[in-house]
């Protein structure tokens, strides 16, 4: 086996010719004053370009060490003119390798002036070597920054559907390989280790000299021990992607790679480098208090909603504690999710786990725990704000996609459509036939609902104002004005009122409220509960569907859906019915750029075809 060294990746071509792009670590750029390094390389050839491309690479990757550990000592001004000085060189044809007077091999010499001495060795055949401890060194970094790399892949990439690394990488250096590939890939190593055959890490190899400034030769000692070390090093990787990949996070990582823990004394005896600037700590509770204003001021949330995700939070931190974000990566949404697994629901409302800890509450093995839906809502809120945090630069992925639980609903836990059974059943019940409703909300609710495929709040929160007249049509006006709510901004819109509906006396009850100097066409839901006027329509039907004999999971929103069905068997414009439905009409041509079609039209070509075929002898609501 083999592989073929490919241009490296500061180096690529342009209409121009070959550029050198070297982009400055996160730690050096408040020094550099820039976020990379770019020159033209004045060459025609590749192989000409490739060898001032590596020598330019070496060059700024010995001059990063230099300045980590005398940060104090360089200034932006000066890092540039050393650079710039070595690429004029370089570009020159004048080569470093031109070296007088008593420096070492391999040293980086400006002006006379040894700026950088070599971090290599030479040996007796002049050959250029690296310590073994700087083996060691550099094998325990690739070991640790591939582990981290897997878990931000995995965290982008969510649940695999494939195996993927990260941009820039191979999957020697970060993967969110599955258990079965890494198995297929760790029988490979362990054969290929009996044979001594390393050239599976050879381009790794290469990569780690060149930043060392050390030559890449195959046939070099350093290059043979530090492709076997690599090697070795990748065996135990693949053992910890196999364990991770099984959701088992328990074995810590020296654990699982022995050479990791024995290498951690050689790293803690090298030289001591200059501390990073401490990044500012971001705690959850306030990108989350951020993100909760945001959506109040946007109007996206009712106060119900708001509520719902403030107690979801306070969760979130009861059972993690209130992290710096840059810090929540899988395995701490891995926790959060298997704690929530094993919670009982309500826990603060049930007398016997309200004053209890978590830990309590979790060491009482509850028997009814938390389902799973409830669940996967927990972790989306969660993810919702880790994802407004990716977006404010706070945190590089967010790590709560792809946890979702994997729910098979059951047929009688979906809202389906009603049949016509079902409808005969709720239309032709002696409720209905003999007005037994206590309250006009109970009779005109699931009525409007069938025949107009609204929303229940949308329904009880109407105005008579909003039954008017345009264009000769009679339309239900969908708004968000005053303290009405919709649930986004394709939902307002105009509705044009079904025939069965006037037929029914809704006009004419309309006339009664207003001649009794009313607003609201439901007077008696005057009581928000929960942020929603429609909370007691929404009790009653639940009790009432059940006494005509309907099946569980059918609920009044079970209405809306048996209108858009009923629409789409018999082939309905789609458009059409998504003006009418209050859905977002996607394409930059519909969406953007085309108008709402007019009410006429949508009575006609969508709304006077709503026939469910119903016998029902309905009184009018008031009596003629």
């Amino acid at each position: 086996m083999g592989f073929i060294v490919s241009t490296p990746s500061y180096m690529y071509q342009s209409p121009s010719g070959y550029i050198f792009r070297l982009r400055i670590p996160k730690d050096l750029k408040h020094v550099v004053g820039k976020s990379e390094f770019r020159y033209s390389l004045r060459a025609g050839a590749i192989r000409v370009a490739r060898q001032r491309a590596r020598a330019i690479a070496s060059f700024i990757q010995q001059l990063f060490i230099k300045v980590r550990s005398s940060m104090s000592e360089f200034t932006s001004e000066k890092v540039t003119k050393l650079v710039k000085e070595h690429v004029h060189k370089v570009a020159g044809e004048e080569m470093a390798d031109k070296f007088t007077g008593d420096t070492e091999p391999g040293s980086i010499v400006i002006n006379g002036e040894e700026v950088l001495t070599a971090s290599y060795n030479t040996d007796c055949d002049g050959s250029q070597s690296l310590s073994p401890e700087r083996i060691a060194q550099l094998v325990a970094t690739y070991i640790q920054n591939t582990l981290s790399n897997d878990e931000r892949c995995k965290a982008i990439t969510g649940a695999a559907t494939g195996t993927a690394s990260l941009p820039g990488m191979s999957i020697l250096e970060g993967s969110n390989m599955g258990t079965e590939e890494a198995r297929s890939i760790l029988s490979s190593v362990k054969r290929w280790l009996k044979l001594c055959d390393y050239s599976l890490l050879h381009p790794l190899t290469e990569k780690l000299l060149l930043s060392e400034g050390v030559s890449a030769n195959p046939k070099s000692e350093t290059y043979k021990i530090l492709s076997r070390e690599l090697l070795v090093a990748f065996h135990g990787i693949l053992r910890v992607r196999i364990a991770r990949s099984e959701g088992d996070y328990s074995v810590p990582d020296d654990e699982l790679i022995p050479r990791l823990k024995q290498q951690q004394t050689v790293i803690h005896e090298a030289p001591v480098v200059a501390p990073k600037p401490a990044e500012p700590v971001v705690k959850f509770t306030e990108v989350q208090e951020r993100y909760v204003t945001e959506k109040e001021k946007g109007g996206s949330w009712t106060g119900k909603t708001k509520s719902e995700y403030l107690k979801t939070y306070e969760l979130f931190v009861e059972i993690m504690g209130d992290l710096d974000v840059a810090k929540i990566d899988r395995k701490i949404m891995s926790e959060f999710k298997d704690t929530l697994l094993a919670m009982p629901p309500n826990h603060r409302k049930n007398r016997k786990y309200r004053n209890l800890s978590i830990p309590e509450i979790l060491a009482l093995k509850p028997e009814k725990t938390l389902a799973p839906k409830t669940i996967n809502i927990l972790v989306q809120r969660i993810g919702s704000v880790l994802d407004y945090a990716v977006k404010r630069g706070d945190m590089l992925a967010n790590p709560a996609l792809g946890l979702k639980i994997p729910i098979k609903t059951r047929p009688s836990e979906q809202k389906a459509e009603y049949t016509k059974g079902d409808l005969a059943k709720l239309f032709s019940s002696e409720v209905y036939t003999e007005r037994g409703h206590k309250y006009p909300c109970r009779f005109w609710a699931p009525l409007i609902g069938v025949y107009s495929g609204c929303r229940i709040e949308e329904i009880c929160q109407l105005h008579l104002e909003d039954i008017r007249q345009e264009s000769n049509v009679w339309i239900f006006d969908i708004n968000a004005k005053g303290e009405k709510k919709l649930k986004n901004m394709a939902s307002a819109r105009l509705v044009p009122i079904h025939p069965q509906l006037i037929e029914l006396g809704l006009l004419n009850f309309v006339n009664t409220l207003k001649e009794a100097r009313e607003t609201r066409l439901f007077p008696e839901l005057n009581n928000r509960q929960h942020g929603k006027y429609s909370h007691h329509v929404s009790r009653w039907f639940s009790d009432y569907k059940e006494k005509c004999g309907i099946e569980k999971g059918k609920t009044f929103h079970s209405l809306r859906h048996t209108f858009i069905t009923h629409l789409k068997y018999k082939e309905i414009n789609e458009t059409m019915m998504k003006e009418v439905a209050g859905h977002t009409v996607s394409g930059e041509t519909f969406g953007r750029y085309g108008k709402r079609y007019p009410v006429d039209l949508l009575f006609s070509e969508v709304i006077e075809k709503v026939d469910y075929e119903i016998d029902s002898s309905l009184p009018t609501w008031p009596e003629k």
